[in-house]
């Protein structure tokens, strides 16, 4: 079943005096569950068209929030499609984790091309980042969308059997705790 998408200025129909601002959401409705997610932008009243497809005007900064506003709905709207080509339904869980900047791309390409990225770190410390990405492939956690509370649980049980607790790191146990964050649960 397909979602349907609307942007909402003042959702809750605040009296706005003259330079207050009100949020603007995101309404989608999955399977006739409606539910609303921020997109940051607040606006005067005069700043938002008010019309069908509703979008920023008045104000210098409206390319920039209609560009913000269109990369939300594209992301939306690229995972609908991921989800049917899969044979799996959009699920209000899934848009949560896209709109808050949680993609459900690849965790391991990130986490390795964050790595690389960064100058402060030192090789151990690089290297150990390339064997938990090998590990977390090779327990089935690759996308962001792996990155639950069940799947960490029985990476972090798979890893305790498989290796000796005693050669277990500070490092490997702060990675785990890393995902923990990563996935919302900590």
């Amino acid at each position: 079943m397909l979602a349907s998408y609307k942007y909402v200025f003042n959702r809750k129909d605040i009296r706005l005096r003259k330079g207050e601002t009100a949020l603007v959401q995101l309404r989608i409705i999955i399977n006739r569950k409606p539910k609303y997610y921020s997109t940051g932008i607040y606006l005067e009243k005069q700043q938002w068209s008010g019309v069908d497809n509703a979008w920023v005007v008045n104000t210098g900064l409206a390319a920039d929030y209609n560009a913000r506003l269109l990369e939300i709905l594209t992301k939306v709207r690229r995972a609908e499609l991921q989800a049917a080509q899969s044979d799996q339904p959009l699920s209000h869980e899934v848009v949560q984790r896209l709109i808050k900047g949680r993609d459900t791309g690849s965790f391991v390409a990130f986490m390795e091309d964050e790595c690389r990225k960064r100058n402060d770190i030192g090789a151990g410390t690089k290297k150990r980042v390339k064997v938990m990405a090998g590990k977390l492939t090779r327990l089935g956690i690759v996308n962001f969308s792996d990155l639950t509370l069940e799947n960490i649980a029985r990476a972090n049980n798979e890893l305790l059997r498989v290796e000796k607790p005693s050669l277990l790191s500070a490092h490997t146990a702060q990675a785990r705790s890393t995902l923990l964050k990563k996935a919302g649960w900590v």
